[in-house]
């Protein structure tokens, strides 16, 4: 069996959209497998095989998928193999804004979700299958050039670390942005002024779902021929525990050495490395970084690469571009009315500007509101209504 993508899903609420996915990896030459259209007699055992044999395990991710015994059995047998070390990548797309189950919450933590609820589907179906794409070239890459792995003694590493420099990468995470973004061309023009005039680092700051995460990876698409590599991630905790953190800052040939390294000193190796593989010309991007402070903060800037922070909270003494609402009324309109999925009916009209109005600007409040209402079938006046209660 020779599978690059299992597809997992709950086929009465999804089926129609795992067609199309898989339709569209299949056209750049990955082969899929879902079941039914690839599972043979013995049901389970299909599914189990196929599991242990794909290079990546994409989940098509809604409420009905997340309470499927069937999902989370197929999601226990991947993390399984995951937390085996084995060469797997697990990718959750979302095509309902619905609250999830916890368990599968337990099973995915905080892994990046892959935007399909913005509309058209099939701009994020394209988008899933160039991501799709990127992972399994790097990971053949990697598995080809097996020859920059370290394998220096663990008794001699810490001298030779400088030395061997080269046999490490650092794998790139540029993020994924939304197709709808309208109405902050001057804050991304400022951005881009900030780091020309020779600045190395910027808090995007304003309050939750202002649209903050949205403005820095519109900046790194847009401006992503600067820089030679670009990471996102999303802070956890401590800049030492994000940083330690695999998933979210992966060097290849760098591992923790599991008895005489502590959680500490595997931070202050890991950095140093980040450091000599990065430059002026690498764009660290570091999300919801929702503290006062960091202890490492500082030694985390030391590095000459340029980052972006987002936050809510405040960090005097160093560069801030606020993030605020949009007040242009013609914008918010185009926002809504894009993420609605078509043109608003006359009848609509009036309530939806008295909804836009209500919500001063709130650009996530104002796309929420939008596809609550594509979803529910609801009028513009039902959905005024019910805001209002």
């Amino acid at each position: 069996m020779n599978i690059d993508i299992f597809i997992s899903f709950h086929t009465q609420s999804s089926q129609h959209i795992t067609e199309s996915v898989a339709e569209a990896l299949e056209m750049r030459g990955f082969r899929c497998w879902y079941a039914p259209r690839d599972s043979f007699a013995v049901y389970a055992a299909s599914i189990a095989q196929a599991i242990q044999v794909c290079r990546v395990f994409l989940l098509i991710l809604n409420r009905p998928a997340s309470e499927s015994v069937h999902v989370l059995n197929e999601l226990e047998l991947v993390t399984g193999r995951m937390q085996k070390g084995e060469s797997v990548f697990l990718v959750p797309f979302a095509i309902s804004d619905e609250p999830i189950s916890d368990s599968a919450r337990y099973y995915l933590g905080r892994m990046q979700v892959i935007d399909g609820v913005t509309l058209p589907m099939s701009a994020r179906i394209e988008e899933l299958a160039q991501y799709i794409e990127k992972l399994l070239i790097q990971e053949s890459r990697i598995k080809k050039s097996g020859s920059f792995l370290s394998r220096t003694p663990l008794s001699v590493q810490s001298r030779c670390d400088s030395a061997l420099s080269s046999e490490y990468r650092l794998i790139p995470k540029p993020p994924l942005p939304r197709s709808i973004f309208c109405g902050r061309e001057e804050l991304l023009t400022q951005i881009d002024r900030h780091f020309a005039d020779g600045g190395r680092v910027l808090f995007l700051t304003g309050m939750g779902g202002i649209g903050k995460s949205e403005l820095a990876k519109q900046y790194a698409v847009r401006h992503g021929a600067q820089y030679d590599s670009v990471l996102y991630f999303t802070f956890f905790e401590s800049l030492a525990a994000t940083i330690c953190d695999c998933e979210k800052v992966e060097i290849i040939g760098l591992e923790k050495r599991k008895k005489e390294e502590s959680q500490e000193d595997y931070f202050r190796r890991k950095l140093r490395l980040l450091r000599r593989l990065t430059g002026t010309h690498t764009l660290l991007i570091v999300d919801n970084f929702d503290v006062d402070d960091d202890p490492d903060l500082s030694t985390f800037l030391e590095g000459s690469y340029r980052v972006i922070f987002t936050s809510r909270n405040d960090h005097p003494g160093y560069p801030v571009l606020p993030v605020g609402t949009i007040h242009d009324q013609q914008i918010l309109h185009s926002i809504f009315e894009q993420n609605y999925g078509m043109p608003i009916e006359d009848a609509d009209q009036a309530p939806v500007e008295e909804l836009i109005r209500q919500v001063e600007g709130h650009t996530y409040m104002v796309a929420l509101l939008a596809r609550q209402m594509r979803e529910s079938f609801l009028s513009g006046a039902e959905l005024l209504e019910l805001y209002e209660r």
